[in-house]
């Protein structure tokens, strides 16, 4: 092997990036030079690799979600994710709203999601085709304690649609219009404390079981309509008298539903 001579400059150049590295005085021989380097590549070399495997694994979440629903638009919803299997785990989109523009029926019923809807500010199905039956069962015994806003079509019946979510305790709000129906939509909804309405309620409705605060009543019993007739609206006594009417506009109850004289509101 030819020998090279090699000027000291460079020796010392050398061992000035290796302090300058590791962040060290030390000092170094030119045989010691070798060996100092090693772990700075062998770290740099691991670093490499976990960063090129973490973009990986991202990478084929988002192509995942994509796939599977579109990055959180497109048509048909049914079902996506009705499956006791849909864990808050599992449940990790890359994205923080729905849309969905053709069906959406059954789309959480039986879902093992707890608190990951937590993640989405937005399921709007308020575009997709309208038939009576189009939101049955939309969440249906699911586990989840939480909905966003949540905006369904017009004339839609919302049967059994959040029924048996015992865990449910709060729906952000719920975006309907005076045509919409809710046929045992909470039945069972043992758990439902805070709900705020967007819109006119027209037809009748029914919290019986569900221990909604002071604000929910109120926000219920504010978008009744003003024109419905022979409409009932059915509360849970015991939330009623629970209700701390110091948080709201009202003195109590009584006051409250004197606005909506159109209306049977009963307590059970």
């Amino acid at each position: 092997m030819a020998k090279v001579v090699t000027e000291d400059i460079h020796y010392k150049d050398i061992a000035y990036e290796l302090r300058d590295l590791n962040n060290t005085e030390q000092t170094y021989k030119p045989a010691e030079m070798a060996s100092a380097l090693r772990p700075m590549y062998m770290n740099a070399y691991s670093e490499g690799i976990t960063e090129g495997y973490e973009n990986g694994k991202q990478n084929e979440h988002n192509r995942f979600w994509s796939t599977y629903c579109s990055d959180g638009t497109g048509g048909d919803w049914r079902r996506k994710f009705a499956n006791p299997s849909w864990t808050d785990e599992l449940f990790d989109p890359p994205f923080t709203k729905i849309k969905a523009t053709l069906y959406a029926g059954s789309m959480f019923q039986n879902s093992g999601i707890r608190n990951g809807l937590k993640k989405l500010t937005e399921i709007d199905v308020s575009e997709t085709n309208v038939s009576k039956s189009s939101m049955s069962n939309f969440a249906n015994s699911s586990l989840s304690n939480y909905y966003p806003i949540m905006k369904f079509p017009a004339g839609c019946d919302l049967y059994l649609s959040f029924a048996h979510n015992t865990n449910l305790v709060e729906i952000e709000k719920l975006v309907i219009d005076e045509t919409t129906t809710f046929t045992n939509t909470f039945l069972s909804c043992s758990r439902l404390k805070n709900i705020t309405i967007e819109g006119t309620i027209g037809q009748s409705i029914d919290f019986k079981d569900c221990p909604l605060t002071a604000a929910s009543l109120v926000s219920v019993i504010e978008h009744l309509s003003d024109n419905a007739i022979g409409a009932t609206a059915t509360f849970k006594q015991s939330a009623t008298n629970a209700a701390d009417w110091s948080t709201t506009n009202y003195n109590s109850w009584d006051q409250l539903i004197a606005t909506k004289p159109n209306w049977t509101i009963t307590l059970m």
